[in-house]
């Protein structure tokens, strides 16, 4: 009876565990987003008001960051100065894959960030600029609905996870 009461205890902690979890997890992607869009809103204003090259401009704006962003954009300065048969989308795409793969984000979001790299491989300031601008705004959008259904996501997470539990300790007793 004493293990089947510990066992019963370990499910529901599991679970528990389980449902917490997947909430902190939507958290951490809204987080996340909220990173990244800080980081165009900078790229953007250091090509505004700096009229500075792309590599410069990812090495200024790293100097300003923790890791693994810091990282992410010091290493694509320093790719796009040594850029050899490699365009500028493919050092993007290569670079971000490599230094943000620890980082959380939906998948729609990588997609959009990865593809940001083709929109900005135009020498031209003003295209850079409203890359950045229709990503940044883009990304807004999207970040704010996702914070609108954060807390109600993170219940609904924990209460599945504790609901799964007892019905699974029902099932096996």
């Amino acid at each position: 009876m004493f293990l089947k009461i510990i066992g019963c205890l370990a499910i529901l902690t599991a679970s528990s565990g389980y449902g917490l979890a997947k909430g902190l997890e939507y958290k951490r992607q809204v987080e996340e987003m909220s990173a990244i869009e800080r980081i165009i809103w900078q790229l953007r204003g250091e090509i505004t008001y700096m009229k500075a090259p792309l590599p410069d401009v990812f090495r200024r704006v790293g100097g300003r960051l923790k890791n693994p962003y810091r990282e992410w954009l010091y290493v694509l300065s320093e790719e796009l100065k040594g850029c050899g048969k490699e365009n500028f989308q493919q050092i993007w795409e290569r670079v971000t894959r490599e230094k943000l793969r620890g980082i959380s984000l939906p998948k729609s979001e990588w997609d959009e960030l990865l593809r940001l790299g083709g929109q900005m491989r135009y020498l031209d300031i003003r295209m850079q600029e409203m890359a950045l601008d229709w990503y940044g705004n883009q990304m807004q959008g999207r970040e704010a609905a996702m914070r609108e259904v954060l807390e109600q996501k993170r219940k609904l997470f924990a209460y599945l996870g504790v609901m799964g539990g007892a019905f699974l300790v029902i099932l096996l007793i």
